[in-house]
């Protein structure tokens, strides 16, 4: 008539629910995961717009880069003839 069970049967009962449930509870918990890490992920990447949005940096070129980049041509210039070298092949591994 009683019907709790008694100490020693508790394993074979936390078995016998562990063995029925043990697929549902291993999907459970990898969604419970993948959503916690893609909660977190997303509040990170959303919070650090806020501090680079803050941050201004200003960038400096010196007159050497600046005289470099001046000496480039231009798209409207014509470039010179393109003409691959002469001789045929040429071996890489002779000094």
């Amino acid at each position: 008539m009683n019907n709790s069970p008694s100490v020693g049967q508790l394993g074979v009962i936390l078995a016998r629910f562990l063995h029925r449930y043990h697929i549902t509870l291993y999907t459970m918990t990898i969604v419970i995961a993948v959503s916690v890490a893609i909660f977190l992920i997303s509040s990170v990447t959303s919070s650090g717009d806020d501090v680079d949005a803050k941050v201004v940096e200003t960038t400096k070129f010196d007159t050497n880069t600046i005289d470099r980049i001046k000496e480039y041509n231009s798209s409207s210039q014509a470039a010179k003839p393109f003409s691959l070298p002469g001789s045929g092949r040429i071996n890489p591994f002779v000094e």
